[in-house]
């Protein structure tokens, strides 16, 4: 970019001035890269086709790939793509390069895949068409695989009704190592009042790394009407330091109750200078119907 830049100051450029500078620094002809990527419309949606020739002892597999946006190719797209697979416990990738609307490729396998997946890291700017089982979804969360196939997978499993598949998928949710799941896990909770998980929930609330995490935790202990003595509220509340969790946390107590010693509490956050605050302290007091309070945030909500 540098050298582009250096190229073509103070000059009239079109994107081939470009692909010329990163074909000088990099020795790689992108005449076809910036064709399919930077002038045709689209992007290719992929599917795939799988079975097993046990006589042959053969994977045989057809990738598919269709124009998401034009009813016909006019030049199928060339790119590399990676077929994950689980043979015998152990994951596995196999790369293959499309040239063509349709590829078959055969693999020597001692036993049927477990599990396949197209473009397991999605490297690709693509769309993917599979037909998952939910069994399936829920392998596919234990591979080493991108965020954005977890998610999906995880959304998927949390619309099931099946063998608690939802209930399976929450709780791996919240152990997770990820901060985005561990946060898709909680407002799955939220959104479908689930109770059984006060314990955890708690505890993500008070010791997750992630302050937005435990943000979330709070709302959804508050939306699920959990309740915890004012003692350990009144704890959390001085050893937080995170506004948004902070927010969270004197609503919760709101709700618990309106009693002198959480109106105090309450109230001495007035001086605040976070907005996130002001604006909780604006809701509990109008749910108190705290007229004498009203006026002072109208300045700070409106």
């Amino acid at each position: 970019v540098s050298l582009y830049l250096k190229n073509n100051e103070f000059s009239n450029t079109e994107m081939a001035h470009l692909r010329l500078a990163l074909e000088e620094v990099s020795g790689i002809d992108l005449q076809q890269f910036f064709e399919q990527w930077f002038y045709q419309p689209g992007h290719p949606r992929i599917s795939y086709e799988s079975e097993y020739d046990s006589i042959n002892g053969t994977f045989n597999l057809q990738i598919s790939q269709e124009h998401a946006f034009q009813q016909k190719f006019q030049a199928p797209f060339s790119f590399p793509i990676k077929m994950g697979y689980v043979i015998q416990g152990s994951y596995k990738e196999y790369e293959i390069f499309m040239t063509q609307e349709n590829e078959q490729i055969s693999i020597a396998l001692p036993s049927p895949p477990e599990f396949v997946i197209i473009d397991p890291q999605l490297n690709l700017l693509a769309e993917y068409t599979v037909n998952y089982s939910f069994s399936e979804w829920e392998k596919l969360l234990s591979l080493p695989v991108n965020m954005g196939w977890k998610i999906r997978s995880m959304e998927t499993l949390l619309l099931s009704t099946e063998d608690g598949y939802k209930e399976k998928t929450i709780r791996w949710g919240l152990q997770n190592a990820s901060p985005t799941l561990r946060e898709l896990a909680l407002h799955a909770i939220e959104n479908s009042n689930w109770s059984g998980l006060e314990d955890t929930l708690f505890k993500i609330s008070e010791l997750d790394q992630s302050a937005v995490i435990r943000a979330v935790a709070w709302r959804v202990l508050k939306d699920l009407s959990i309740k915890k003595d004012s003692k350990y509220l009144f704890d959390r509340l001085s050893k937080e330091n995170n506004p948004k969790v902070i927010a969270e946390i004197i609503q919760t107590i709101s709700l618990q109750s309106s009693g002198l010693k959480e109106m105090y509490w309450i109230d001495s956050f007035e001086n605040h200078t976070e907005s996130v605050i002001i604006e909780a302290l604006g809701k509990i007091y109008k749910q108190w119907k705290a007229v004498d309070k009203l006026s002072f945030f109208e300045n700070h909500l409106y």
